[in-house]
Parts: C-alpha cells; structure tokens; sequence
C-alpha cells in the first residue's frame, strides 16, 4: 500500500531527503516544497490572490498566472542522470483549469522552454492530489522555475485553489549503459519452466543499480497468479535508458510512497527488457488505485513527446509477451474474469480497465492489439516446436492420439496439486479448459464438439508444464 507522502512535508523551502527502505540507504534525493497558504515570493504574477485556502484566480473568468522566483536544485553534487517528478495539493481540481510547468537554467539568468508536467497528470482517489510526469533535468542545470496558469472560464463550478506544491529530484548515480546484445538470458525466480517460448534475455535489477538488488523492495511482497497484462507508456530520458530505471525507481519509492517500481517489466526503445518490480514471478503490483492482484504490469519507455514504440522495443514485448502467455496459460486475445472488480476484462489491455486513473494515451489501444496478435504467431511457432518425445514425461498418458469424441489424460498417479488442461488450436486460441483437483489421477476432455485438426494440449500443475499435441479427427 501506498504511504502518506504529505506528511513529510513540514517545512518550506528546500528539503534534502534521506530515507530507508529494506536496509538500504537511499540517497541523491532532493525536493522543493512550497505553501501557498503562506507568502511566497514570484518573478511574475497577474490575476491571481492568495488566501488561507492558497493560490486561485482573482477573476475566475480570465486567464492568471503565477511564476515563481528562480530555485537551486537541492541536489548538491549528484552523480548521474536527475529526474524531477510534481505533486500538487489542489482543491477543486480541474485539470482543463489549472496547468502546472517546469523550466530549467544552467545560470537563473537563460532559461530553457517550459515543459508541462500536468499534460498527463493523476488524481488520487478524493480528487485532493495531483501526480504530474516525470521530467528528466538537462545535465547543465542548476535552478528551476515553476509555472501555474488558471485558464478563465465561465462555468458554475467553482475554480481550482492551490494548497501546496512539490517538486522531488532522484539522481541515478553510476549505471552502466546496457546493450541488448551483450544481455544473457536466466530465470525468473518463482517462473515456471518448460514451455516452449523462453524467457527473453533481461537486465536484472542488479544490472540498473537497484540498491535492493534482486531482493523484493516490499517488506511483505503479495503474490498472486496473472491472468491479465497491461501495456503502458512511460517516458524515459534517450540520453541513458538504465538510468532512467534508476531514476523512476527513486522516484516512485521515495517520492510517491511506493514500496517498489508498479512495474514488473520495462522495455526501453533499444529493446532491452528491465526486470522491475522485485521478488520474482506473480508480484502484486501498486498503483493510484491501490494494489491490483492478477494484474502484470508492463511499460513501454519512450522519449519525451514520443507517440510511438521502436521496432526493437515491439519485438522485445512480443517476446515477453508469448512468453507469459505460454508460461501462465494466459489467452491473449481473450477476455477472463478480473476477480478485484468481480467482471470480465480483455486480457491483455492498457490497465485503464483495472484502475481509471492510470495515465494512458489513446495510441497505445490498438498498437498493443496488434502486437497481441503478433505475440500470439509467436506462441503458436515455439509451442509447436516443442515436439515432446512421449517417452520424456512417462507419467502423463494422453489417449487416443489422434481423437474423435473423447480424450484421457492420465497423470501417471494422483496429482498431489490441481492442474489446469487446456486445448488451443492452430492459431493459439484457447477452445477448451478443464481443471483438475489434487488427487486426481486422470481427466477426460470432449472434443467432439471441436473441428478437426492440428491442437496443442497443455498441462500445468504448480510444478510442471507439459505440452502435448493433440490431432482432432
């Protein structure tokens, strides 16, 4: 669960943080910090007033803005790559109304062009907070400035007050720069083997510096098996895409309260797949809406403005993906219970139907359609690669091959675990789903309803994969 980020904030002006999680000294973080329920200076301010609330428009009708005096970054001698993210305190929020910028100056004198923080901004679950993008600091910077524009209008509800604003600074520190192709795959702790689309080669959390290494970043990580997988955007810096891991990790821990990164994948434009969230296989990810158990949550990084994935980075998610689907049993192109909510999802989605409040864009619909198809050519090329010998897996006994009405599987023996059985057929889709309880020694699946043709039986207990074909007459 998400902890209070308000209650850090005591003080006014510049706030050095150095906090703890998990034994591990979190350092090179920063923050700005500002009350407008008390004065503050600015360099420029037109049509606005403050009060005991904070900041709002004097004419609600019309434009306003406040900008601030130039601020030195708090982070004193940081090493590597900065990042910055925005939270506000808004009452009556209203993000047509109220827009929030940031700029940057090597000197406080030259000022680079304001970048809007709040274009894809979150609010929490009373609409109080407000959560902006994160913005990767130029190398050369040394101070910034904050822009807040009201934009007049003449509707009856009532316009937005500013309470309080933050601006929270994470420096990666040494990462080194990684290359797809120097990566080697290895497992996944809690992943199970034996399917036949592997795990695509990734960074481990060693590899992007994490200072919790491998370990779960969670005091007490929740476990639950995927059923969905969500595809999002995130943007990273071009300048160095490890870093950036780095950079989001600090930011999402230290600044938003998180106990570890939401995601549990990152895939960056070179094509380089980031093992995220710590703890292995099945980790119940955070977000806005709290935890989503069931849920894998995947971002796609791309260059500030980007509205589009690279070649190498669609042809990494394809493998991640037909390796999930593989491995989990998940139909990708189907739509499954989502058991939080009680109600059937897609299966594979942008996370908008999990939880509302995640940022999305529009372009990422139907891109991530098409590449759920492409996942699922891929699953269907490696499953039926995997041309079992039958005398590998002695004890398990599929029968009659080929079959008309009715086929049995025997286990070999009482299960000591339920497994899943699942039919699929030549273009991947899941036409049949049978479970079997722990203690049974065999199932019998009807497949006469089922046009004839070339299937693959897959067989999945807590402990084992199995992959059969199966031709259907």
């Amino acid at each position: 669960m998400m902890r209070s980020v308000w209650s850090w904030w005591a003080l006014i002006g510049l706030i050095p943080l150095q906090l703890a999680a998990s034994g591990i000294h979190r350092t090179g973080i920063g923050s700005v910090a500002v009350d407008f329920r008390q004065p503050v200076l600015s360099s420029q301010q037109i049509n606005v007033v403050r009060s005991e609330k904070g900041l709002s428009q004097f004419r609600p009708d019309e434009n306003a803005w406040f900008v601030s005096m130039p601020l030195a970054l708090p982070l004193q001698a940081a090493s590597g790559q900065v990042a910055c993210q925005l939270k506000a305190e808004i009452e009556y929020d209203s993000p047509a109304r109220l827009e929030l910028l940031l700029r940057f100056s090597a000197d406080g004198q030259s000022w680079l062009d304001w970048q809007p923080v709040s274009s894809c901004a979150q609010a929490d679950s009373q609409g109080q907070s407000r959560t902006g993008k994160v913005l990767f600091v130029p190398p050369a910077a040394a101070y910034v400035e904050y822009l807040v524009l009201f934009r007049g209008s003449t509707a009856p509800a009532a316009a937005p007050v500013l309470r309080k604003l933050f601006i929270d600074f994470a420096a990666s520190g040494p990462v080194p720069v990684l290359n797809p192709e120097l990566l080697t795959p290895h497992p996944l702790p809690g992943a199970l083997t034996g399917c036949g689309c592997p795990l695509p080669a990734y960074a481990s959390r060693i590899q992007w510096q994490c200072p919790d290494g491998r370990e779960a970043s969670c005091a007490a990580p929740q476990y639950a098996p995927f059923s969905h997988i969500s595809v999002e955007t995130l943007e990273g810096s071009p300048a160095h895409w490890a870093a950036s891991v780095r950079n989001l990790w600090a930011l999402y821990t230290a600044s938003l309260g998180y106990c570890d990164l939401p995601y549990h994948w990152l895939i960056d434009p070179t094509g380089v797949i980031y093992e995220g969230r710590g703890g292995g296989d099945d980790l119940v990810p955070e977000s806005r809406c709290g935890t989503l158990p069931g849920l894998m949550r995947v971002a796609m990084l791309t260059a500030p403005g980007d509205s589009a994935w690279s070649p190498a980075a669609r042809t990494a998610l394809r493998g991640l993906l037909a390796w999930k689907a593989c491995e989990g049993g998940i139909e990708l192109s189907g739509i499954s219970p989502w058991t939080p909510a009680d109600r059937s999802l897609p299966v594979l989605g942008n996370g908008t139907e999990q939880c509302a409040r995640l940022c999305s864009q529009s372009w990422v619909h139907g891109l991530i359609h098409e590449i759920g198809q492409q996942a699922i050519a891929v699953l269907q090329t490696c499953q039926l690669a995997t041309d079992l010998d039958p005398d590998a897996e002695p004890s398990l006994r599929v029968y009659p091959n080929p079959a008309r009405d009715l086929l049995t599987v025997e286990f070999g023996g009482a299960l000591r675990a339920p497994a899943v059985l699942r039919l699929l057929d030549a273009g991947g889709r899941s036409v049949l789903v049978q479970h079997a309880a722990a203690g049974q020694s065999q199932a019998r699946l009807a497949c006469a309803a089922l046009p004839a043709g070339l299937y693959l039986l897959q067989v999945r207990s807590a402990s084992e994969w199995t992959v059969r074909k199966i031709q259907i007459e």
